[in-house]
């Protein structure tokens, strides 16, 4: 019987480590790689019989999903549409469709233990409301603006040298090309009336000693710390460090904030976090941002940190 279900897509390394835990404990899952729906796998949802299963119709085997105890959702993308007589009208029609379909999924599974729920994701994904819960609940907050309005953002930067960030995320994909916006200076004032067409969220800069990754599974912490300032590249944003290697540290965080972290992670109705700070000069931790469903192997991979084996023991026991 399969009882753990892992949502995602084939591309995802994150998973691959996850799926090495739980067949070392030999235990009984399935990885739904969501852009196999319609060619390798069918979905059916009986509402007359009750019945609500899965089908790998290479395998044949078929599973009920009421007998789903746990879940880990994680990168689920949508499958490619082979019909060549579809018009686009059409395709976005079945797309819609499908998107649907796997929201109803979600439904169907919620009785089950997620290590997040997916609609509890993305409400969490919003910055913007995760600095309201952050800020209610004590976190260091760095003094923030998000407008639109070039004379109240004129008065911001006025009290504050800044950096200028994406709201939701920064990756921009264009005829085929892909970019990603990352974390920047403001400098060009006069640039600044370009805001009105883009809601632009600005936060003030701080000088920095390292920035820091917290990564909670259930009730436990795992503290990095990046040397991010040892690059003049990765000194605004240590996300630019594709080609440089960082150093990263395991460290202990003080004992209040690692507490609040994980509350933060329950607040959001979560049972994953990953947290960022950056540490400032006086050795204080300010709070930019969690992403709830973010990545975690290179953790692992850098630190030894045993970080699948914790998502698997969640998994496993069904329960936090």
């Amino acid at each position: 019987m399969i009882n753990i279900l892992l949502i995602t897509n084939k591309g995802d390394i994150t998973t691959d480590f996850v799926v090495k835990q739980l067949t070392k404990a030999k235990v009984n899952f399935y990885r739904f790689n969501t852009e196999d729906f319609l060619t390798k796998v069918s979905l059916s949802f009986d509402f007359y019989k009750n019945e609500f299963s899965l089908l790998d119709l290479e395998s044949g085997e078929n599973i009920d999903l009421l007998e789903i105890k746990s879940v880990y959702y994680r990168r689920p993308l949508l499958p490619n549409l082979v019909n060549n007589d579809l018009t686009r009208g059409e395709e976005n029609f079945i797309l819609n469709e499908i998107t649907n379909y796997l929201e109803g999924l979600y439904k169907i599974l919620e009785n089950a233990f997620w290590i997040s729920p997916v609609f509890a994701i993305r409400q969490a994904e919003s910055k913007i409301y995760q600095l309201q819960v952050a800020k209610k609940m004590g976190f260091n907050i760095s003094p923030s603006l998000i407008t639109n309005n070039e004379i109240i953002a004129e008065k911001f930067l006025e009290n504050f040298e800044s950096i200028i960030k994406p709201i939701k995320t920064g990756f921009i994909e264009d005829k085929g090309k892909e970019k990603i916006i990352f974390t920047t200076l403001f400098k060009d004032k006069s640039e600044l009336h370009r805001i009105k067409f883009c809601p632009t969220y600005f936060q003030k800069f701080i000088n920095k000693k390292a920035d820091i990754r917290v990564t909670v599974i259930g009730n436990k912490v795992f503290a990095a710390q990046i040397l991010s300032q040892e690059h003049e590249e990765t000194k605004i944003d240590w996300r630019k460090a594709e080609r440089l290697k960082l150093i990263y540290q395991k460290i202990e965080l003080p004992k209040e904030l690692s507490k609040l972290c994980v509350e933060l992670t329950k607040k959001l109705g979560l049972n994953f976090g990953a947290i960022d700070f950056v540490k400032d000069e006086l050795g204080n931790y300010i709070f930019l941002e969690i992403n709830p469903n973010g990545q975690w192997a290179w953790i692992e991979r850098q630190l030894d940190y045993n970080l699948s084996y914790e998502i698997s023991k969640l998994l496993i026991d069904g329960k936090n």
